[in-house]
């Protein structure tokens, strides 16, 4: 199953040895924003060798799979991404995380044990926070949250705006997001929108998880 304006399905390469499935790899089609054009891309979400397997049986269906006429992409992490790197990929772009620190002192606990190192730092963290606090309430005074139940139309515009900033993209428009966080059958998700004078100015999809 896979967004309404994409034309293909996903593709899974299976290897086989001796009558018995020895390995598979499964593709998953995207549309993605290269520079001004858009393109079908692949993501490779999932990689599998058998343990007897997985000396030259595995490399040879990793080295297999490049040879499509599909362009495929992915982020192996660790000793897969070793793999792939040794193999066949090429690394073109990274990517980020951003974290808001609610309490930087819990964080600070654990990489400093001196006391008044501690109290400057609370110090600090609390006066910036005040600061940013008084700029940030000014900027959002005209700025309206919506909580919303999907995308609609208007995500499309927004995209088409806020996407000529990134030379490499997935594509975010209405019908990605609404398959990917309002038709996701296993799992819940709340979505903001903001809006700027009737306008989308920026969004955010959250989801709770309870751990331990």
């Amino acid at each position: 199953h896979t967004p309404a304006d994409i034309p293909c399905q996903p593709v899974i390469f299976v290897s086989e040895k001796e009558g018995r499935i020895i390995g598979l790899c499964s593709l998953m089609p995207a549309l993605f924003k290269a520079n001004r054009q858009v393109v079908t891309v692949f993501w490779a979400v999932d990689f599998m060798v058998h343990p007897d397997h997985r000396g030259v049986d595995g490399i040879r269906l990793a080295q297999l799979i490049p040879q499509q006429e599909e362009i495929l992409i992915g982020f192996p992490l660790g000793l897969v991404s070793r793999f792939w790197l040794r193999y066949h990929a090429r690394e073109f772009s990274k990517v980020y995380s951003y974290v808001n620190v609610i309490n930087l002192e819990n964080v600070l606990r654990k990489k400093f044990t001196n006391n008044f190192l501690l109290m400057a730092c609370r110090f600090l963290w609390k006066s910036f926070r005040g600061i940013s606090a008084i700029f940030i309430s000014r900027k959002a005074s005209s700025v309206e949250i919506l909580d919303v139940s999907r995308f609609d139309k208007d995500m499309d515009i927004f995209w088409e705006e806020a996407s000529v900033d990134y030379p490499f993209l997935q594509v975010r428009n209405s019908a990605y997001l609404n398959w990917r966080f309002v038709e996701c059958p296993h799992r819940q998700y709340r979505i903001f929108i903001a809006k700027h004078k009737g306008m989308i100015s920026g969004y955010v999809v959250v989801r709770d998880e309870e751990r331990d």
